[in-house]
């Protein structure tokens, strides 16, 4: 019995332990298992080559940190991802402490990238919208505290128009563009409305081998 004068403690590997050809009726075994996975540690910047995308079709990494770091998204707090395309935004806003994260994103083939991102790093509070903005960001009742826009093009000036009239008071909306154009829509609006803003150009660069020489290749 445990405690008793007549107790037999064994420690070791299977191996062994498995040469103690004889033990009592009755035992108590700990197994511990030292090969276990890493636990999963979350920090901003998840590499792009964890997640399921297509091609360049993806918030880079380092722009990601940087947009997030924007977003200053509050602890159980409502956030909008509008041209979500593979959710990678999404994702880690959903990971860093955001209460439910709404993913819009108009192309089907992107929506099935999101729904298999969400199941593999397991953020449930990632709702997926199938639709284009703005029309389709009415069905979205909760007002949210921080909005990230990483798509819109054409319809920058109409998605917007809706996100300042959603907005809680004192929230960011931060907008990623890799065109002037987009910039400048969106630069003209929250001129237009008043709206304290920032106009920041970010150059990454990426080191690639080339013929056994690194060279550096800017993203977009």
């Amino acid at each position: 019995s445990i405690g008793a004068k007549g107790e037999r403690v064994i420690e070791g590997g299977l191996a062994e332990i498995a040469n103690f050809k004889r033990f009592a009726p009755l035992n108590v075994m700990i197994l511990i298992n030292d090969n276990r996975p890493p636990e999963k540690v979350f920090s901003p910047g998840i590499p792009d080559a964890e997640f399921a995308h297509e091609g360049a079709m993806i918030t880079k990494e380092e722009l990601r940190v940087i947009s997030l770091s924007k977003l200053m998204i509050k602890k159980g707090s409502v956030v909008w991802d509008i041209g979500a395309c593979t959710g990678s935004v999404a994702i880690e806003a959903a990971l860093s402490g955001a209460g439910i994260v709404y993913a819009v994103e108009k192309d089907p083939k992107r929506v099935k990238d999101i729904v298999a991102n969400r199941k593999k790093f397991g953020a449930d509070n990632v709702e997926v919208i199938q639709g284009r903005a703005p029309e389709c960001l009415s069905i979205i009742k909760e007002r949210p505290g921080s909005v990230f826009v990483g798509g819109g093009g054409r319809d920058i000036g109409g998605i917007l128009a809706c996100v300042s009239r959603r907005l809680l008071p004192g929230g960011r909306c931060v907008v990623n563009a890799v065109t002037i154009e987009t910039a400048s829509r969106a630069a003209a609006f929250f001129k237009s409305r008043k709206w304290r803003f920032e106009l920041i150009q970010v150059s990454i660069s990426k080191a690639r081998d080339l013929s056994g020489l690194t060279m550096l290749t800017a993203m977009n």
